[in-house]
């Protein structure tokens, strides 16, 4: 792949967090904060949409990942048919992907982020365990926020990514400084 394709330039970046956090303070919408706080994590998609509140450890500006979102499609036999049933998402407790649990540094600016997703959610009335959640209080899908980052590349003509360009970018980021 062109490596313009893998990751946001300067240029991207910039005019792409002006539109999220423009587009937040319009529209508020949480998904909006996700994608804005992944932006300082850079973690996996499956890691963010599950944080909970108990994961942030404020005095230590650190925020825990030690689960994530696996999602299946059951398949059934149907009058001789393969049918594809809704698909089903579930959090797995205690391990990510690479089966590690690990602390990340929170900046001033992902504090403020955090911040933000739980009084969001005081004046939505959301009762929720999640920094991300739905109207249920469950957490957001991570399907929902990689749509929402294609569709927001989308409407400022940037070559559509997902969420784990956003990781990408985070971690080329830290390791050319």
């Amino acid at each position: 792949k062109l490596p313009e394709t893998e990751v946001f330039n300067e240029e991207e970046l910039d005019c792409f967090l002006e539109y999220i956090y423009s587009h937040y303070m319009d529209n508020r919408p949480v998904v909006s904060l996700a994608i804005l706080l992944n932006f300082q994590l850079g973690a996996r998609v499956g890691e963010l949409c599950t944080l909970k509140k108990s994961d942030i450890d404020v005095l230590n500006r650190k925020i825990r990942i030690n689960r994530i979102e696996r999602s299946y499609r059951p398949i059934t036999m149907v009058k001789g048919q393969l049918v594809e049933e809704k698909t089903i998402h579930v959090v797995v407790e205690g391990r990510t992907k690479k089966d590690s649990n690990r602390y990340l540094d929170l900046s001033d600016e992902a504090l403020l982020i955090i911040n933000r997703a739980l009084e969001l959610q005081k004046e939505l009335g959301i009762n929720s365990e999640y920094i991300f959640a739905d109207e249920t209080g469950k957490n957001i899908i991570r399907q929902r926020i990689n749509d929402c980052l294609r569709d927001y590349c989308k409407r400022i003509s940037l070559d559509p990514k997902s969420s784990h360009k956003v990781r990408k970018t985070v971690l080329s980021t830290l390791f050319a400084n």
